[in-house]
């Protein structure tokens, strides 16, 4: 029981410790703890490498994607170009085989 009344004591105290430290610092106009000020200008930080590093991902997506592309145009061009030889070659083949039989 005691030790309860204590640890609340302890607590009114941190309490109201925080409220005289926020009163003093409205009164002499000092604003935020330096180190708040540091951490929060570090969290800035963090947030715009985040941001750069999600730009330069997005840039690696986007020209693996118009690679992607390129490599499909030309897979597809020389599948075409494939299929006209293979048409002249099945041409060739018949005339050479029509002119036989004409012999």
């Amino acid at each position: 029981m005691q030790l309860q009344m204590e640890q609340m004591v302890a607590q009114f105290i941190a309490e109201g410790m925080q409220q005289v430290k926020q009163l003093s610092q409205q009164v002499s106009g000092q604003g935020p703890d330096p180190l708040v000020k540091l951490k929060e200008a570090e969290l800035q930080q963090r947030a715009q490498e985040a941001a750069a590093d999600d730009q330069l991902d997005q840039a690696k997506l986007q020209l693996d994607a118009q690679n992607q592309a390129m490599r499909s145009d030309q897979f597809e061009k020389r599948l075409a170009s494939q299929e006209r030889q293979t048409d002249k070659r099945i041409d060739s083949a018949m005339q050479r085989e029509l002119l036989k039989m004409r012999r």
